[in-house]
């Protein structure tokens, strides 16, 4: 099983969908493109530029870091600046992660549909970032290997 990891400084980005203009024409947000090819620059910054895309089942596990509220009263703000204030807020978890795996799509995966397994944290800080680790997962060697052994399977 192989494992890459790298951060993003800055705030997380969520997806969003395709825009309509007035006459038809589609357009994408730009500062979600912006954040999608920092991430793809970043994949390929730390595989050392000579990643060929994979076809087995991947793992991503995101932990988003959102900036801490000068509002949050004193008790609020310590738990926030130890990272262990969950982020309860807007974007939700499951477009932060579509943002993550289609960027990594036709770069370190052939499609998203190899993505078998996610893990996504959302938490307050006073370093707002993306912590994005990707696992390539083995496949198994022969057909049967699961019934016979399923604890092999496990991440955790």
């Amino acid at each position: 099983m192989k494992k890459i990891s790298f951060t993003i400084w800055g705030t997380p980005v969520t997806w969003k969908r395709v825009m309509r203009g007035k006459f038809g024409q589609s357009f994408n947000d730009g500062k979600m493109v912006s954040y999608q090819n920092r991430v793809i620059d970043l994949f390929r910054e730390n595989t050392g530029f000579a990643w060929v895309k994979t076809k087995q089942p991947v793992m991503i596990e995101l932990k988003a870091y959102f900036k801490v509220p000068q509002s949050f009263p004193k008790w609020k703000k310590r738990l926030a600046e130890k990272e262990a204030l969950p982020y309860l807020s807007f974007p939700d978890a499951d477009n932060l992660m579509k943002n993550i795996a289609d960027a990594l799509q036709d770069t370190a995966y052939d499609n998203d549909s190899c993505v078998t397994d996610i893990l996504v944290r959302k938490r307050y800080s006073p370093n707002p970032r993306a912590e994005v680790t990707v696992w390539f997962l083995d496949n198994p060697e022969k057909p049967g290997i699961i019934d016979e052994n399923p604890e092999q399977l496990s991440l955790f």
